[in-house]
């Protein structure tokens, strides 16, 4: 199970989800178009992670996901 953090950036709201669920589950969502790419962006910015953290859950979860780092996704 995956999930997608769009509009819940604050700090307490990520470190509840990371208390609960492994970075490795986490995506990074944005609610486009009901908001603006740019917020989602700036709110994630704004919180404290580990470097690694970070990558996963900005696109590393995802490419994972969605197989487009190994050989299966041609």
């Amino acid at each position: 199970m995956y999930f997608e953090c769009a509009q819940a950036y604050s700090p307490e709201q990520m470190a509840l989800l990371m208390s609960r669920v492994p970075v490795s589950q986490i995506l990074f969502g944005s609610d486009y178009d009901r908001f603006p790419l740019r917020h989602a962006v700036e709110q994630m910015d704004r919180l404290e992670l580990l470097p690694e953290d970070r990558r996963a859950i900005e696109s590393g979860n995802a490419r994972r996901l969605l197989r487009l780092d190994s050989d299966e996704s041609t």
